[in-house]
């Protein structure tokens, strides 16, 4: 049995969609497990705390992060 074009292009339109989110899922995800281990490594004596009252810490952190993920994708 064959799928008329409106539905053809309906299924793939879904396809498309959920191929999308599953890509923004895995980049998140990732995302969230590189900050982690960056604030795992940074040592136990690590608080948000800390963090607040030490933006340079806030921006290096991220900045980590960010090579991190641009040389991940």
């Amino acid at each position: 049995m064959r799928f008329d074009q409106g539905r053809e292009g309906a299924v793939a339109d879904g396809i498309r969609e959920a191929l999308d989110r599953a890509v923004a899922l895995a980049f998140l995800l990732t995302a969230g497990l590189v900050v982690a281990g960056h604030l795992g490594l940074a040592g136990s004596g690590l608080s948000w705390s800390l963090a607040i009252r030490e933006p340079v810490l806030v921006e290096r952190l991220a900045a980590i992060a960010a090579w991190d993920l641009g040389s991940a994708f």
